[in-house]
């Protein structure tokens, strides 16, 4: 984790940090790394629901930022104002001094940052302290602090002035890779990018569809072939589909004709693994990973421009409901600043399908990036936009938290990811 505070963030820097925690551990590891003095004191007010979100948030402004005093402060109601004030009173009255206080009230519910705010601003009063009050808004990516007495709310911009990594957010929620860490390197993208090509027309789409669910899958059930069979598929010699077996060959370097998967696997990726799951993981991919790979290595193209931190593709995380109530799976991921950008491939082209990933993309990268996070959909549908309207009607989002890219998208994917990545951080 880094962070860029910068001249103006240096005058709302706090010795004390008072830190209402809410469900998402995010936006109050944001606010302690952006107005924490070195050496600075933290106090994590929390109710009996976020204690365990308190507890995670403790840890990680320990280890990872090195903050040496973070406590926490329990109440015991987080509408009560008699039991919030009760709870915060000693903490409060503790902590005031000469130096520099803040309350950032992001999280926790209104009723609590009502009652917190109100009880140490009359309590700094009355010891003539002028705390700094503050709140990270989501929609615009700016730290918000209020005005003392008539003058008005300053805003600033905080997209860009701090980075957070994929293991900080999941140390976070406490959550773990399922078993190995999401993969970096795109595979074998020559190939992809023909696939996308291909998959740029209508007709292709449906010609490599065809194919793949006569050579790769079962006639019932919506199954793979067994490896036995998988590894005497005959990768297609004509018509349009023929220029990728071609692009498959010269990228392996693999001169047989005709070309079979189990032709593919020693050149390929996957030559390491035990032939069965190797043949089954080429088949996978042929049939539609491979738009995970190449929405990748579009994303990557850009990583530098938008001081992205591209986390890798398919990440599936760890699902005990006794360790963390969330279920996270997404097909390819970047980071930019705090806010978190996940995307859900498909090649299918119906509306409703479509509509599904994106609601469980939705869903997914909501529950670990919070309301700062952004979702979209790289697919084979052919109105993007309208599915995509639909989708902000529904959900009541601003346009840049939801991207819907088509089949005409493909070929000029990088260029549409730059848009919304322009449009998405720069609130």
């Amino acid at each position: 984790m880094s962070n860029s505070k910068g001249p103006f963030l240096e005058q709302y820097l706090c010795n004390t940090l008072l830190l209402i925690v809410g469900s998402n551990p995010l936006p109050n590891y944001v606010a302690a790394s952006l107005l924490l003095r070195e050496n600075g004191r933290v106090f994590l007010i929390h109710t009996p629901d976020t204690l365990g979100t308190a507890k995670r948030l403790q840890q990680v402004l320990c280890e990872i930022n090195e903050v040496k005093d973070v406590k926490r402060v329990p109440i015991h109601s987080s509408s009560s104002n008699v039991i919030i004030q009760d709870g915060v009173a000693a903490t409060i009255d503790s902590i005031l001094g000469q130096e520099p206080v803040g309350l950032n009230y992001t999280g926790g519910t209104k009723a609590m940052a009502v009652h917190i705010y109100r009880m140490l601003e009359q309590v700094t009063a009355k010891k003539a302290i002028q705390p700094i009050f503050s709140y990270l808004d989501p929609g615009e990516l700016r730290m918000i602090f209020d005005g003392h007495g008539n003058a008005a709310s300053i805003s600033h911009p905080v997209a860009g002035a701090i980075q957070v990594p994929l293991d900080v957010l999941l140390k976070l929620h406490n959550i773990d890779l399922v078993k190995d860490a999401p993969l970096s390197t795109p595979y074998l993208l020559e190939t992809a990018r023909a696939l996308a090509d291909l998959h740029s027309t209508p007709d292709g789409i449906t010609a490599w569809r065809q194919w793949g669910l006569a050579a790769l899958r079962r006639m019932e059930g919506n199954k793979f072939k067994s490896p036995g069979e998988l590894k005497k598929v005959i990768l297609p010699e004509d018509g349009v589909l023929a220029t990728i077996t071609m692009t498959l060959r010269e990228e392996i370097g693999c001169p047989q004709q005709p070309l079979t998967l189990a032709d593919v696997i020693p050149f390929s990726p996957w030559q390491a693994k035990n032939r069965r799951e190797a043949v089954e993981n080429l088949a996978r991919w042929l049939f539609g990973q491979w738009l995970e790979h190449f929405t990748y290595s579009e994303i990557q193209k850009i990583a530098k421009t938008h001081k992205l931190h591209p986390s890798g593709m398919g990440i599936s995380l760890d699902t005990d409901r006794d360790k963390s109530p969330y279920d996270f799976e997404v097909d390819v991921a970047a980071i930019c600043g705090y806010q978190l950008f996940g995307l859900s491939c498909t090649t299918d082209d119906t509306k409703s399908l479509c509509k599904a990933k994106l609601f469980e993309a939705d869903k997914r990268v909501h529950q670990l990036g919070g309301d700062e996070a952004c979702v979209g959909l790289v697919s084979c549908v052919d109105n993007p936009k309208s599915l995509e309207k639909e989708m902000l009607n529904a959900w009541g989002m601003k346009p840049h938290k939801v991207r819907v890219f088509g089949y005409q998208d493909l070929m000029h994917l990088s260029n549409k990811l730059d848009e919304w990545f322009s449009h998405a951080s720069s609130k």
